[in-house]
C-alpha cells in the first residue's frame, strides 16, 4: 500500500495558525485464524482504507496564557473491516470481514489556561458521528440494521493542576480531572447490544503529589 498526505497551513498572526490536511490510511488485510472451515479461511479479507480530511486552528492569547485548538474532521472509510461474532457447536469465535463503506465525522476542541504560574486549567471536548454508507451481507445492503461499535457521540475532559507550595526541598502539587463518556455499543448486531450496551459514565480522579 502506498499512502500520501497533504498539509497546507496559514498564519493569520503570530499567535493564530490554521491548517488543512488530507491523508490516506490503511489497515492490512489478512486471514481469519478462527474460521470455521478451510474454505472460509482461504477467502480472507481485504485491506481497509480511509481518506481523512481535517480543518483546524491552533492559537494562543493573553500573552500565551490561553491556548485554544479546534479541529473538524471527516473520514471516508472503504472496505471497512468488522468483526462478526459466530456461534456454533464448536464454541464461540469471530471472523473479520469487509462490510462496505462508512463515514466518521466530528470535531474536537481543546483549551488550556495558565491562570497564574501555580494554576493551570484544561478542557477537551469531542463530538463523533459515525454511520455505515453500505454494509453488504449476503449480497444485500443491511446498513440500517447494523450498529457501529465503540463510537460514543460525546466525550468531555476537564482538569486542574495547582502547585500548592514550593520549597527548597520540593513541591506540593494537586491534580484533579473529570471525564464523561457517552453510551456506546460493543457489537455490530443490535440483538447482542440489547443486553451489552455500555451506558454513559463519568470518572473523577485526584492526586496529591509531594
Amino acid at each position: 500500500n502506498t499512502s500520501g498526505t497533504f498539509v497546507s497551513g496559514w498564519d493569520f498572526t503570530e499567535d493564530i495558525n490554521t491548517y488543512f490536511r488530507v491523508a490516506q490510511g490503511w489497515k492490512s488485510g489478512g486471514f481469519n485464524g478462527e474460521a470455521p472451515t478451510a474454505a472460509t479461511f482461504h477467502e480472507g479479507y481485504e485491506p481497509e482504507e480511509v481518506v481523512a480530511y481535517e480543518l483546524g486552528m491552533k492559537s494562543r492569547f493573553l500573552d500565551d496564557a490561553l491556548q485554544v485548538n479546534l479541529a473538524a474532521f471527516y473520514n471516508d472509510i472503504s472496505d471497512m473491516q468488522v468483526s462478526i461474532f459466530l456461534e456454533g457447536s464448536g464454541g464461540a469465535a469471530s471472523n473479520v470481514k469487509n462490510a462496505g463503506e462508512a463515514t466518521a465525522q466530528g470535531f474536537e476542541a481543546e483549551l488550556v489556561y495558565q491562570v497564574v504560574e501555580s494554576l493551570r486549567l484544561s478542557a477537551n471536548y469531542g463530538y463523533l458521528d459515525t454511520e455505515y454508507d453500505k454494509f453488504e451481507e449476503g449480497g444485500v445492503d443491511v446498513k440500517d440494521l447494523k450498529d457501529v461499535p465503540y463510537a460514543p457521540e460525546n466525550m468531555v475532559w476537564i482538569a486542574g493542576d495547582w502547585t500548592i507550595g514550593t520549597w527548597s526541598w520540593g513541591n506540593l502539587d494537586l491534580h484533579v480531572d473529570w471525564s464523561y463518556n457517552d453510551d456506546y455499543v460493543p457489537y455490530i448486531e443490535p440483538s447482542q447490544n440489547a443486553t451489552a450496551q455500555i451506558d454513559s459514565y463519568d470518572v473523577l480522579n485526584a492526586s496529591l503529589i509531594l
